[in-house]
């Protein structure tokens, strides 16, 4: 994820969008102590799925 950031930042992207199972606790705090946001949530694929959003500034860089 260090690497992912690196290049988002490099490339000038503010910001990346992830889907994943909000009732799986552990990728919930990955995500979250990696700089992530729940955004909204979701049953479109049968089960509850979080949409993670993550925001790079100037100052990331």
């Amino acid at each position: 994820m260090i690497l992912v950031d690196k290049i988002m930042v490099k490339t000038g992207v503010t910001k990346i969008s992830r889907h994943t199972g909000a009732k799986i606790t552990s990728l919930i705090r990955f995500y979250y102590g990696r700089g992530f946001y729940i955004d909204s949530t979701d049953k479109s694929r049968g089960y509850v799925r979080a949409l993670l959003i993550k925001e790079y500034s100037q100052k990331d860089c």
